[in-house]
């Protein structure tokens, strides 16, 4: 066997190893996926039908814990739970990101005028083997 067609479900995208016989697949997409490759042999002839694989792809599941009513002028730490090989991006609307760890952020919520907009606190969960991400955020109400 000398040439490898590969193709993927819409889920992916070949990110090495085209023609060859082994691909490098960035997952963007979580559920069922599939993988599928013919080749050409040397006398130029192809199979008769490709192979292919069946793949399920699980995404990242952040959950936050961590109270969702202060008072202006407190701290508060929020986590979700640490998967190893997973990364962590934390974002604050209307407080102020102090410091913590990968799963942790520790928040300020300090005074400030408008009351009708509750403050947020997102985090993103990247999976590093897939590439799959998924983001949530907690809407916090900060009380005078």
């Amino acid at each position: 066997m000398t040439g490898y067609t590969w193709s993927i479900s819409a889920g992916g995208t070949i990110t090495a190893g085209l023609g060859t016989n082994t691909i490098t697949v960035a997952w963007n997409t979580a559920g069922a996926q599939t993988v599928s490759v013919n080749y050409t042999n040397a006398n130029n002839c192809t199979a008769a039908s490709p192979t292919i694989y069946n793949v399920t792809v699980d995404a990242p599941t952040p959950v936050i814990s961590g109270p969702t009513s202060v008072h202006m002028g407190t701290t508060a730490t929020y986590t979700t739970p640490l998967v190893t090989g997973h990364t962590y991006i934390w974002s604050v609307v209307y407080g102020t990101y102090i410091t913590c760890d990968l799963n942790c952020i520790i928040v300020n919520w300090p005074y400030f005028c408008d009351l009708q907009i509750p403050g947020q606190v997102t985090v993103t969960e990247t999976d590093t083997s897939t590439g799959c991400t998924q983001t949530v955020t907690l809407f916090v109400t900060v009380n005078p």
